[in-house]
């Protein structure tokens, strides 16, 4: 008998807190779980203590790769897997005792997927984090433009949101539901392969239920990749947004364009602060000035500005269109750092 719930861990470079992530699984009140490590190429001491834990309990089983990304370690965890349930958890997070018993009690009556809430674990702080921040409970195909804005840039309900709905974790997912409507994660996205496969998932879901627990500790370590230095990063936001642009022609979402072209704006924002003005970057100010202009003038970004309606947009997001359409990159490449977009 297949156990009721598959926990897929990629794991990579993470020897300092695999264990932490595995012991969390173990204490679980709910037993009936398989878990899979999928050790995607480790050059540290992960896969060692993956292949520990495997021989240690017969709920555990290791899957080992080459390096090839989280979406390729996640799908193979996946295929791997036999139970009718499923959950992601990142290796260097962890779950409450009763998570998988809180997720559980969420499924039945048709539910495809259940979420639950998040503890943000930041600077030796916990903060509880809403999966998503409404009181309704039940969601239906009448709800998929709401949550896929929220999915995708953090709005879309009562309140501006941390963008959390768009990860996998957190979340427990019906594996009939993602297999009928093949659901994976895309091979070869270096950045937001979960955003895509959650907006891919909520586009399709008919019953999303929402566990008003929390369920998921999201560790935010110090010096995220988050905020390195990405010498390649606009080629990386191109795929992003073809990506997504993929999936609104495909499926005809018409309704989308406007968080789209939001998320357009982010993206821009994102790439000049990861890319062209990171304090690691070698250009000179005029270079980053002109890097920020050239960007503007980029096939996704271009149109985006210019037709992008402003009402209803946070201050930051207008402020910054209205410098592109001014033309004021000078002043861009000097205010960007201090402002939340």
């Amino acid at each position: 008998m297949p156990a009721t719930v598959s926990i897929v861990v990629p794991v990579y470079n993470v020897g300092s807190y695999v264990d932490y992530c595995v012991r969390s699984v173990l204490s679980q009140t709910f037993p009936d779980w398989e878990m899979v490590l999928v050790n995607d190429g480790s050059s540290d001491d992960s896969g060692e203590r993956c292949r520990r834990w495997a021989e240690a309990d017969a709920r555990i089983s290791l899957v080992n790769q080459e390096n090839a990304g989280v979406s390729v370690a996640r799908n193979n965890g996946l295929a791997s897997s036999t139970g009718p349930y499923v959950m992601f958890v990142d290796p260097d997070d962890w779950l409450e005792p009763d998570s998988l018993e809180t997720l559980l009690s969420g499924m039945g009556d048709g539910v495809e997927i259940c979420v639950g809430d998040c503890l943000l674990e930041k600077h030796g702080q916990t903060k509880l984090i809403p999966m998503i921040n409404c009181d309704q409970r039940d969601f239906d195909s009448n709800d998929r433009q709401r949550l896929m804005a929220l999915a995708l840039n953090g709005r879309g309900f009562e309140s501006a949101n941390d963008v959390i709905l768009g990860s996998p974790w957190g979340k427990l997912y019906l594996r009939s539901f993602l297999d009928e409507n093949g659901l994976r994660f895309k091979p070869g996205l270096k950045k937001e392969q979960d955003v895509l496969f959650n907006l891919n998932a909520i586009s399709r879901v008919n019953h999303l239920r929402r566990v008003p627990r929390a369920v998921y500790h999201y560790r935010v370590n110090e010096g995220s990749v988050c905020n390195r230095y990405l010498p390649d990063f606009d080629s990386i936001t191109d795929d992003i947004l073809s990506s997504i642009r993929d999936l609104i022609d495909e499926n005809g979402y018409s309704w989308f364009e406007g968080e789209f072209d939001f998320k357009v704006v982010k993206m821009y924002a994102k790439c000049l602060k990861r890319q062209y003005l990171h304090p690691e970057s070698p250009l000179t100010s005029q270079q980053r000035v002109e890097a920020a202009r050239r960007l503007a003038g980029a096939p996704f970004y271009a149109p985006t500005f210019e037709r992008m309606e402003l009402k209803g947009m946070p201050l930051s997001v207008v402020g910054l269109v209205t410098l592109v359409r001014i033309r004021a990159f000078g002043a861009i490449t000097l205010i960007l750092g201090r402002m939340d977009i």
